[in-house]
């Protein structure tokens, strides 16, 4: 397999666009969108990145006049991690606030759940955290932002292999959607050998049987594949059991409760991530001040492709005349290529994109991409 490359691209922050020379139909009135993210619960922090990025992104098409003179709002539904509290956060959005995009949601297996209601109902779904490969046959109207779990798995086995050249490998995968998909996808990139292959349960807190089980056997590094809070708890419980080999994890790895739950075990933790293609860039700096102005605080990797998101779809519709309806931002999705700040965005017949996941390391509480 050969390492990805980033490739360089220009960027465009888009404000501004939508002139108050365009027709509007209600002057006054609020163009809608929605938000369907975990908010509270446990996956709370991938809510918290969405909502950081989205309204940022939002403020920044109000301040440049809205959306042909109305300015727009995002109504927000919190779907705790859960199936049933999303849908019933996609029926209020579609038969209440009517909107014709809705954003979301973060975990893969909810966003697959809603996908047929979006296809039913012709809204858009538009997601910039959920990574399934199973999504790819989502339907016409699920978008994402962010490449499938192939591309991470590919990201993840290169790494071990060419990188750290090691060859025998444990796994611990997380008993959902997101975890089942990378599992398999892993095993069919990795081309060393598995020396143990583990599930275990969200919300999972004690590992101390699965350890015992693998530390008699002889691997180099281990590979968990799961949500932040299962692998906090796995890394920081592996390191107390002496078990001081590398660990390697998905896009999960990367969060507040890696430094709250893990604290200094989790140092050295290697975790595939969406890359930014130029940190230094003139639109990625501002976008960086004008985030820390704020909300205090480093722009998360979510909250970047959040935002690009948002200002994917407006960017689309521009010239749309309204009312708009989601079969018109679903066209016009997919004629778009789209700058942002975490790369070049064009749409697969699947609605997906091909952006690249990088390898960066935890260490003294700060991510930072791996040379």
């Amino acid at each position: 397999m050969k390492p990805f490359k980033l490739i360089a691209a220009g960027l465009v922050i888009v404000t501004g666009l939508f002139f108050s020379g365009c027709e509007h139909p209600d002057k006054g009135q609020k163009f809608k969108v929605g938000v369907i993210a975990p908010l509270t619960g446990e996956g709370a922090r991938y809510g918290e990145a969405m909502k950081d990025g989205i309204d940022l992104a939002v403020a920044d098409i109000n301040a440049g006049g809205g959306y042909r003179q109305q300015q727009v709002e995002a109504v927000y539904q919190d779907d705790k991690f859960s199936v049933s509290e999303a849908i019933k956060g996609f029926n209020y959005l579609k038969d209440v606030s009517k909107v014709p995009v809705i954003f979301g949601s973060a975990a893969s297996g909810v966003s697959k759940a809603l996908a047929p209601l979006a296809n039913q109902y012709k809204t858009v779904l538009f997601s910039s955290i959920s990574t399934s490969d199973s999504l790819k046959f989502a339907g016409p109207y699920f978008f994402r932002n962010i490449s499938a779990n192939a591309m991470e798995a590919t990201t993840a086995a290169d790494f071990l292999l060419n990188r750290l050249h090691l060859k025998n490998i444990g796994v611990f995968y997380e008993n959902n959607e997101y975890g089942l998909n990378m599992n398999a996808a892993f095993k069919e990139e990795f081309k060393g050998t598995i020396v143990f292959n583990q599930s275990y349960e969200f919300k999972q807190a004690d590992f101390r049987n699965s350890i015992a089980a693998i530390k008699p056997k002889a691997f180099d590094a281990v590979f968990v594949q799961g949500t932040t809070w299962g692998i906090a708890m796995l890394v920081k419980q592996l390191r107390d059991n002496k078990i001081t080999c590398p660990v390697i994890t998905g896009d999960g790895g990367y969060g507040d409760e890696i430094k709250t739950i893990a604290g200094s075990a989790a140092n050295g933790l290697y975790c595939t991530l969406p890359a930014i293609e130029d940190t230094t860039s003139a639109g990625y700096l501002k976008f960086k001040s004008n985030f820390m102005d704020k909300y205090k605080k480093i722009p998360d990797i979510y909250s970047v492709y959040s935002y690009d998101a948002v200002q994917m779809v407006f960017q689309a519709i521009r010239d749309e005349k309204s009312p708009v309806t989601g079969e018109q931002v679903k066209d016009k999705l997919k004629a778009i290529t789209f700058t942002g700040l975490g790369g070049t965005y064009k749409f697969d017949q699947y609605g997906g994109v091909h952006i690249p996941f990088a390898i960066f390391q935890y260490k003294d509480k700060t991510y930072t991409k791996f040379k």
